[in-house]
């Protein structure tokens, strides 16, 4: 955890101005609760609409904007984060920043990413449990072979285990893992630094609005990758899904939306 370098005080308000007539894929909180992730099903919504969802009296924790890419957007380019970027000695991004704003009680699965990565905490706290990446065969893993029949909707860098609601029958190696379980709460204004390969569950906390600003980074240097099985084991899965994701490309192109469709395919990678 990375505390200093974050000083400027967002509300949703702020960000609603900043991002008034921009839309993002709205993803299906219920199938992310499944493990399946950025690889659910989505939907496109106006982000002003999103927020005025978010904060009605009865509000629908059903969706979640996650995973969505700023670029092209005001945020695209915040002097502090890109700063705090540099200070921090990471120079190859491997994507644009992304948002990710929900309601409280929600969370991520417990997965893991095959690239480094960094968190910013802009508004309300996150609880997030890790795992070293030695821990994987005792975390259960989904089957590398999912990706054929499902592509990018059943990720083998996702954990069968509900850490809310652990079965240790059917998954007993669980508590050898525990044994290497850390526990960190993210407050706003701290930056969370996960190398590739560790396992992660992410956790909104209180009771109004969570969000966070994150990026991934090339693993540096290359052969912390070249060494990890971690990162092996998602190549491998993203080859297996290839015929999945081409046959979901062509119908992308060929809907009536197609560039919304691509999004929304785009956002699964």
């Amino acid at each position: 955890v990375i505390t200093g370098l974050l000083n400027q005080r967002w509300t949703l308000d702020t960000l609603a101005e900043l991002l008034a007539g921009h839309s993002f894929p709205i993803l299906n909180s219920g199938d992310t609760d499944k493990g399946i992730g950025s690889g659910a099903h989505s939907h496109h919504m106006d982000f002003n609409a999103y927020v005025a969802q978010l904060t009605t009296e009865n509000p629908d924790k059903t969706i979640y904007l996650g995973k969505c890419s700023l670029a092209d957007t005001p945020l695209a380019d915040i002097p502090e984060w890109l700063t705090a970027e540099a200070r921090m000695g990471l120079k190859t991004p491997a994507a644009p920043l992304n948002l990710w704003l929900g309601d409280a009680g929600g969370k991520s699965t417990l997965h893991y990413d095959p690239l480094d990565g960094t968190l910013m905490q802009l508004i309300g706290e996150k609880q997030i449990t890790l795992f070293p990446p030695d821990q994987m065969y005792n975390l259960y893993p989904l089957p590398l072979l999912n990706h054929i029949r499902y592509g990018k909707r059943s990720r083998c860098n996702h954990s069968l285990i509900d850490l809310d609601q652990p079965d240790t029958t059917r998954y007993p190696r669980l508590e050898i893992a525990r044994r290497s379980q850390i526990n960190v709460t993210l407050k706003e204004g701290e930056i969370l630094f996960i190398p590739a390969g560790w396992w992660h569950e992410v956790v909104r906390c209180g009771n109004t609005p969570v969000c966070s600003i994150n990026r991934w980074w090339w693993v540096t240097p290359a052969s912390r990758s070249l060494r990890s099985w971690s990162q092996w084991r998602v190549h491998l899965g993203t080859i297996l899904s290839i015929p999945h994701l081409a046959f979901e490309a062509l119908s992308a192109v060929f809907s009536k939306h197609p560039r919304q469709k691509l999004k929304q395919l785009w956002q699964k990678l």
